[in-house]
């Protein structure tokens, strides 16, 4: 397997935090979505997962990261974690926060900077639920920052009646069981099944740090890139549209549908669909583009350079109650290269505020025939 020569690993020994897991909200001073964090240290226990909850009851919606920072815990609590964290779209770093004790002049009393942290054990395992994952990456962990895997022996109390069940039936033992819930976990999670693989290199007294590159190819680091449906066909009022929507939802972007559709031949126009911001008091904020790029058969790339911008005035903003719409009329030349491209990648620039809205397009035979359908029926 490839990722075994890569490990460059460390085994070492590791002791758990004696206090309970504590959630609170910490941001550095910034006025925008990427400057505030959930800060989640101490020892994962039973109850944690629903005191991560009835957190989230009293927090703003601002916080969509949390960072990570304890030695584990127990293994069922730290999966339930998990699958809150994909529940609620939340990202996933590693590190710990503290007040400044330098330069203090630049920093308010409330305001705290991200340090190197550890997530280790059943912690590696919550970490795994963010939707956006990553151990040292600016923004979300610290670059000293680590992740620590290690084999599990422990079962919950809540599962040991069942696992005396199952074991009367089919002879498993305890570790085969504790071994199959965190398969199952993995694959919920879409997470290379090989973390396994990687966990067994240690007993359950060492552990062991993945790099970079290994964290990457087992999509323990993950950064979703923004891709989008194949295109669908719609017809809308007397004529046609097509339509893509995120593959993976993801908080960080929040554009919600990319439509295509003309109302004069040989000239497309693009459709994109997103929620009305509201800010930490539930007022509405209207914040329009900067800046709108698109690219072709260039993948995920933002280069000012090469991308075709978008001016101001062909760029049309309207609001419900509930979704901000942005209309983009495209010129003949930048309808030629949609219908003749492998990708499209369109990225609208906007005060971090406000969220981020991109899209990565895929394009085949079909989804072209489609789009060239919509120029011969406009709406």
């Amino acid at each position: 397997m490839k990722f075994l020569i890569l490990l460059n690993l460390v085994i070492i020994l590791s002791f758990s935090r004696s206090y309970s897991m504590e959630f609170r909200a910490v941001h550095n001073g910034g006025m925008n979505a990427d400057n505030y964090w959930i800060a989640a240290e101490g020892k994962i226990e039973k109850d944690t997962p629903q005191k991560f909850l009835e957190f989230l009851k009293l927090e703003s919606n601002w916080e969509y990261k949390v960072v990570l920072n304890s030695d584990g815990g127990d293994l069922f609590a730290g999966m339930e974690l998990g699958r809150i964290f994909r529940e609620y779209k939340f990202h996933t770093g590693v590190g710990s926060f503290s007040k400044p004790t330098d330069n203090l002049e630049n920093y308010h009393e409330d305001w705290e900077i991200l340090n190197k942290g550890k997530c280790l054990s059943s912690c590696a395992y919550a970490f795994l639920g963010g939707i956006n994952r990553s151990v040292t990456s600016w923004g979300l962990g610290h670059k000293l920052s680590k992740i620590g895997f290690h084999q599990f022996y422990s079962i919950l109390t809540k599962e040991e009646r069942a696992l005396e069940i199952l074991e009367e039936k089919t002879h498993f033992s305890e570790d085969q069981l504790v071994s199959a819930f965190i398969l199952f976990y993995l694959t919920e999670m879409g997470i290379d099944p090989n973390v396994m693989t990687l966990a067994a290199f240690a007993s359950s007294s060492d552990m062991i740090y993945p790099n970079a590159e290994v964290r990457k190819e087992l999509k323990i680091d993950y950064e979703p890139d923004g891709s989008f449906t194949q295109l669908e066909l719609q017809a809308y009022k007397n004529g046609l549209i097509a339509f893509a929507k995120p593959v993976y939802e993801n908080r960080l972007n929040l554009l919600e549908q990319v439509s295509f559709f003309c109302k004069e031949s040989d000239k497309l126009k693009i459709l994109l669909t997103r929620p009305i911001w509201t800010n930490t008091k539930d007022e509405v904020m209207y914040i329009s583009p900067y800046y709108l790029g698109l690219n072709f058969d260039e993948g995920r790339l933002v280069d000012y350079d090469k991308s075709i911008k978008i001016e101001p005035d062909r760029i049309l903003e309207r609001h419900s109650t509930k979704k901000h719409y942005i209309t983009i009329s495209l010129n003949n030349h930048e309808t030629y290269k949609i219908l003749n491209s492998n990708s499209i990648y369109l990225y609208l620039m906007a005060a971090r505020v406000a969220g981020r809205t991109f899209a990565l397009i895929e394009l085949n035979s079909v989804d072209r025939q489609g789009l060239a359908l919509t120029l011969k029926n406009c709406i």
